[in-house]
């Protein structure tokens, strides 16, 4: 009697594991979304998916002799990178979700000052020091803004639309970019990073 009652129980425990790894195995796992352009955006672009994001030497808007090269400043899991060419519409959009999507979030206030998993960089083209600063306060951005006033730094990446997002991983690897902003760009961009350092209430 005692051997069948363990043998009933080893049963339910293997028919309750079995059970378990079918529902994990159904349940989506989250994945970096795949960048889809046609040919013509594609064309536009010379850095892609699996490149490494060039290592460019920026100035703060404020900031005075030797620019610090970018590859200082990444995050230790995930870095976002925008690149804004004015205080259009999708500009401002964009750097509005930067600061409420990826900074505030994985970044609070009473965080403990050590470098962050995530970190997001914004990098003014061909604006002078007052208007990248202008059009940080207007939209309330609160990550890292750097100035490429010449457009050097945008040119090493491509021609053609804009602003462009880059999600990098801890390697300075481009795992996902767009060449707009919209709500699909908003929303791949915030689980590009998700994928890469988890949630933010995990931290």
């Amino acid at each position: 009697m005692k051997t069948r009652i363990i043998a009933l129980a080893s049963c339910l425990v293997a028919g309750f594991v079995l059970a378990q790894d079918a529902t994990d195995s159904a349940k989506p796992r989250l994945h970096v979304p795949k960048v889809l352009l046609s040919s013509q955006h594609a064309d536009m672009a010379k850095v892609q998916v699996g490149d490494t994001f060039p290592d460019m030497a920026l100035p703060t808007p404020e900031q005075g002799g030797e620019p610090t090269p970018l590859v200082n400043r990444y995050g230790l899991e995930a870095t976002v990178v925008a690149i804004v060419d004015g205080d259009g519409p999708m500009a401002k959009s964009m750097l509005r979700d930067l600061s409420f999507d990826i900074n505030r979030p994985y970044n609070p206030p009473k965080a403990a000052a050590k470098k962050s998993k995530v970190v997001t960089i914004a990098i003014a083209a061909g604006m002078s020091p007052e208007e990248a600063k202008q059009l940080a306060q207007k939209t309330e951005y609160n990550g890292l803004l750097l100035l490429d006033a010449k457009g050097e730094a945008l040119a090493g990446l491509g021609t053609g639309r804009m602003p462009r997002v880059y999600v990098l991983n801890a390697e300075g690897k481009v795992e996902w970019f767009d060449i707009e902003h919209s709500l699909s760009t908003r929303r791949e961009m915030k689980q590009a990073v998700r994928v890469l350092a988890g949630s933010p209430e995990s931290k």
